[in-house]
């Protein structure tokens, strides 16, 4: 009788299963919801050279209005199959980061660099999506840039106005 399900204690615990799992991780990232068309449609119907001709509102309407809400289907399906990817990829990555003898090094080395490369795919994927345009509010601006660099005088070091939060070095 074929094993239906595996526990997670014994998922590493031959190489046919660890291959699994990092088929698994492609898998993911080829759903429906991402790479498998409708990420690549998003994608699409944001361009320039699309135009909504028939008044369609329910395929990729959202996107291409970009008037994404947390209510939408396509939007929660998208970041479901992205994080599904990502998550995917730290297990293997957490799991085979010690190394292990089942596989050998070189194996588990590749598999890691699969795994990262899978999941900044999913990240990126998420921010060409739901990321802000770089030029919002006429662009960067120069205090936000230099924010947490430090204005040097002869007896002290003076740190500028800070209206970053993430700015933590300032002793």
């Amino acid at each position: 009788m074929p094993t239906t399900s595996i526990s997670d204690k014994n998922v590493f615990d031959t190489p046919a299963r660890i291959e699994g799992v990092v088929n698994g991780i492609y898998k993911s990232l080829k759903s429906a919801s991402l790479y498998g068309g409708r990420y690549l449609l998003y994608q699409d119907v944001r361009g320039e050279d699309f135009i909504n001709v028939t008044a369609n509102s329910y395929t990729a309407y959202e996107s291409w209005n970009n008037s994404y809400s947390s209510g939408s289907n396509d939007i929660n399906n998208l970041w479901s199959a992205a994080y599904t990817t990502i998550n995917g990829a730290n297990i293997l990555i957490a799991a085979l980061s010690p190394g292990t003898e089942v596989i050998g090094t070189e194996l588990s080395k590749a598999y890691i660099a699969e795994a990262k490369f899978l999941r900044a795919v999913s990240y990126f994927s998420l921010v060409t999506v739901f990321a802000q345009p770089y030029n919002k509010d006429q662009g960067p601006r120069r205090d936000y840039l230099y924010a947490c660099r430090p204005r040097w005088t002869e007896t002290t070091m003076i740190w500028p106005a800070v209206r970053l939060h993430r700015c933590t070095n300032r002793s």
